[in-house]
């Protein structure tokens, strides 16, 4: 007991006299070769982040290969949105000359409505026509020809010359087409309509708004079709009607429609674009209402919900384009599509 007592009285004044046991200076070891292992791992990961940053950093060199390359070439599928992304200026898109399609194959047509589609902004390397759109196209068949579907003369054909739909199929960016749905006899007391220009609804000009994401087609129209009458399925004495079709927009996929804004255009029908989402419904087939045996490729259906009338002029239609049905029509268009009729 009394070594005891002198070993724990010698401890204590070794540690009276700022000495440590032996165990605990390695403790002590320890402790201070994990900090400083602790301090070098810190020092190491900074350093690590701080490279990685100096790596993804642009440098001069780089940004100038990026602007380079902005514009080359790249997957086709990609252009709507390098058009869209890549400039700020207005695009004028091209109109392309009417041609006539009779005689032409499916195959044929298939081709030359990719040949067009190849210079539209729409373009991508994995473009087929749609078939909902053009599956029905029959071989070897005539199709309405665009004079006699404005005016058609007496013992005429009315497959003679351009073919109507060349309006729409040759000219792919031309989202939303706006024409006259109905064929008159021509008759002297209407040879302003029957032998205008305007009736013949082909844009006088089409542009691309890349900063509202706007396509613009502007048409020249003539007064006749707000100060004359015409019965028009059922309905009496009204204005002359006019018609939209989405068989381009319906082919590209944007198969929802929304009028937004109307001036000096008022729809025809209760139930319309102008009040609700509709769905874009046209495709070709062959039909019987161009009076030729064997019936000829013709676009349908009639879609009361896209008819209108112009009450003035200058008049506008904005509208917006979905490739989904949208959950509110409030919601920003994929794309946007504006027509404009001015006077001649």
């Amino acid at each position: 007991m009394e070594e005891e007592t002198s070993e724990l009285n010698e401890a204590e004044q070794e540690s009276s006299n700022g000495k440590l046991p032996y165990a605990m200076l390695i403790v002590l070891v320890l402790l201070i070769l994990a900090l400083l292992t602790l301090i070098n791992n810190v020092i190491n990961e900074f350093s690590e982040k701080a490279k990685l940053k100096a790596d993804r950093t642009p440098t001069a060199a780089f940004t100038e290969q990026v602007q380079e390359r902005k514009f080359a070439h790249k997957p086709e599928k990609d252009r709507f949105n390098d058009i869209k992304t890549g400039t700020t200026e207005i695009m004028t898109l091209g109109i392309k000359p009417l041609e006539c399609y009779n005689g032409k194959t499916k195959a044929e047509m298939y081709e030359l409505r990719k040949k067009y589609v190849k210079t539209s902004m729409f373009y991508s390397d994995s473009y087929e026509p749609n078939e909902e759109v053009f599956g029905r196209i029959v071989d070897g068949k005539n199709w309405w020809g665009l004079k006699a579907l404005v005016c058609n003369m007496p013992n005429e054909d009315n497959t003679r010359g351009d073919s109507a739909l060349s309006r729409f199929i040759n000219t792919p960016d031309l989202l939303v087409q706006a024409y006259f749905p109905f064929s008159m006899n021509y008759d002297e007391r209407f040879k302003e309509y029957c032998d205008g220009e305007f009736t013949r609804s082909i844009p006088k000009s089409l542009t691309y708004d890349p900063s509202d994401n706007t396509i613009t087609a502007k048409y020249i129209m003539s007064p006749f079709v707000y100060q004359n009458r015409i019965n028009y399925f059922g309905k009496k004495n009204i204005r002359y009607p006019m018609i939209l079709s989405g068989l381009n927009a319906r082919d590209f996929g944007y198969e929802y429609v929304k009028i937004t804004n109307l001036n000096n255009i008022t729809m025809l029908n209760e139930h319309n674009a102008a009040e609700e989402v509709y769905k874009f419904k046209d495709f070709i087939h062959l039909g019987s209402s161009c009076g030729y045996k064997g019936g000829c490729n013709n676009i349908s259906p009639r879609q009361t919900e896209l008819e209108f009338n112009i009450t003035s002029l200058p008049a506008e239609m904005n509208m917006k384009l979905w490739k989904n049905k949208p959950i509110f029509p409030q919601l920003d268009g994929d794309i946007n599509f504006k027509i404009i009729f001015e006077q001649e």
